[in-house]
C-alpha cells in the first residue's frame, strides 16, 4: 500500500523516483526480541543495506505494537550511523578527523543527509484500551498480542514504566535527528484508544496526527467525528485540547468482534497523508524544539464529569478561538441534529451539552477572522 501511495504521488506531481527498494521486516515476542530480529534480519541482506545507505529518503509504514518496534529500530540505524542527518553527520565527520593521519583531510562518502519519515497506524503508544485487562473477552486479544508479549502491551498505558520511558528516549534521538512521524487512529478500533494511537502525551511540531473513520462505523457528518476530528487539528497546531480527546476516546471503541483495529492500514488515503507530509512539508527549518511527554497513565479512573469544563477550557483558550472560533461554531449549530444510538454516546451527548450554552463563542476573535 505504501508502493501505491508514492505510485499516486509521482502520477500527481509528474515525475518517476529513481528507485524504490521494499524491506518488509517482521518479528515476534517481546518490544526488545522484536527489535534485535527485525535489526539482524536488516543488516543481515546486503542489497538491503546497500539500498538503504544509497537512499534519499527513508519511509517507515507500521501498525500497532509495531509502531514501538519501528521507532526503537530507527533509533538504532540513526546510532549506527546506517542513516545520516545533519546531526550525525557532524558526529562521524569529527570522529573521521580525529583518526585520519596526519595531513591527510577526512572525507566521508555518505555526504549527504537523508529524510525519514515514520507512519504509525493505530500505534499503542498509551497502550490498549485500559478495561481489556480485566475484560472477561480479552482472552482472543491474548492470543493477537502473542501471548507473552501482552503484559508488556499494558505497561505502556503507564508513561513512566520502564518500557515506555524506553520508548520515548529512542523517540526523542528519532525527533531529535530531523524525522517527521505521522501518527493515525481508528475511529472505531477494539484495541487501541484514540488518544493511544495518536500519542496525544507527546507534544513535538513534526509530529502530525491523524484520524482514520471507517464509513461503515461512521458518517463524516457525525457531530462527534467532527469534534474528534477538530480536536487532533487543535493539537497539530501545537495548543492544548485540554484534555477532551482523552475522555471521549473510550467511548468510540469498537465491538471486540469488530476490525477497526484492521481496516485502517488497508486505505490509501493513510499512506498518502504521510507521503505528502513527507514531501510537501517543510523539515521546520532551524526548530531544535525537543519532544515532551507529558505524565499519562490509563489505569487512572478518568471523570468524564469533567468533559463540559474541558470543553469550556479548550474554548476559551483565546488561541484556540483566534484559530478554530469557526468551527466550534458549527459543531454547536450541529449539535441538535446529532442522535446517538448507544448508551455511552448518549452520555456523552449530555456531558458536551453545554456547547448549545456559549451562544457567543469568542465572535469577537472570529470576527477578525472574515
Amino acid at each position: 500500500m505504501a508502493c501505491s501511495a508514492l505510485e499516486k504521488f509521482e502520477d500527481e506531481h509528474g515525475f518517476k523516483f529513481q528507485k524504490v527498494t521494499q524491506i518488509p521486516l517482521e518479528g515476534d515476542g517481546t518490544i526488545e526480541r522484536k527489535v534485535a530480529k527485525v535489526h539482524a534480519h536488516l543488516l543481515g541482506n546486503e542489497q538491503w543495506m546497500s539500498d538503504l545507505h544509497a537512499a534519499d529518503v527513508i519511509f517507515v509504514a507500521t501498525h500497532s505494537q509495531g509502531s514501538i518496534v519501528s521507532t526503537h529500530l530507527l533509533d538504532q540505524l540513526i546510532r549506527e550511523g546506517h542513516i545520516l542527518t545533519a546531526q550525525n553527520l557532524a558526529v562521524l565527520a569529527r570522529a573521521a578527523a580525529a583518526i585520519a593521519p596526519a595531513g591527510v583531510s577526512p572525507s566521508h562518502a555518505r555526504a549527504r543527509t537523508q529524510k525519514v519519515c515514520c507512519l504509525a497506524l493505530c500505534g499503542i503508544h498509551l497502550g490498549p484500551l485500559r478495561y481489556l485487562r480485566t475484560s472477561s473477552l480479552l482472552q482472543p486479544y491474548i492470543q493477537y498480542f502473542e501471548n507473552a508479549a501482552a503484559r508488556e502491551l499494558f505497561d505502556f498505558q503507564n508513561t513512566e514504566s520502564e518500557v515506555s520511558r524506553s520508548y520515548v528516549k529512542a523517540l526523542q534521538t528519532v525527533m531529535d535527528h530531523g524525522t517527521k512521524m505521522v501518527y493515525v487512529a481508528s475511529l472505531n478500533d477494539q484495541v487501541v484508544p484514540i488518544y493511544s494511537g495518536i500519542f496525544a502525551a507527546a507534544s513535538h511540531p513534526r509530529i502530525l496526527r491523524a484520524l482514520y473513520i471507517d464509513g461503515d462505523a461512521y458518517h463524516s457528518s457525525d457531530f462527534l467525528s467532527n469534534l474528534l476530528v477538530l480536536l487532533i487539528r487543535v493539537l497539530n497546531s501545537g495548543l492544548s485540547d485540554s484534555g477532551l480527546l482523552t475522555h471521549l476516546s473510550e467511548a468510540t471503541a469498537g465491538t471486540l468482534s469488530g476490525v477497526g483495529h484492521s481496516t485502517a492500514y488497508e486505505e490509501l488515503a493513510t499512506y498518502s497523508l504521510a507521503v505528502n507530509y513527507l514531501f510537501l512539508a517543510t523539515d521546520g527549518g532551524d526548530d531544535h524544539s525537543a519532544l515532551t511527554v507529558e505524565p499519562f497513565n490509563a489505569v487512572d479512573e478518568q471523570n468524564d464529569y469533567e468533559i463540559p469544563w474541558s470543553l469550556r477550557d479548550l474554548i476559551a483558550d483565546d488561541r484556540v478561538a483566534y484559530f478554530f472560533a469557526r468551527e466550534f461554531a458549527q459543531l454547536k449549530d450541529a449539535f441538535d441534529e446529532w442522535s446517538p444510538k448507544t448508551s455511552i454516546l448518549r452520555d456523552i451527548k449530555r456531558k458536551l451539552q453545554p456547547i448549545q450554552r456559549l451562544s457567543s463563542i469568542k465572535t469577537i476573535q472570529l470576527g477578525s477572522r472574515l
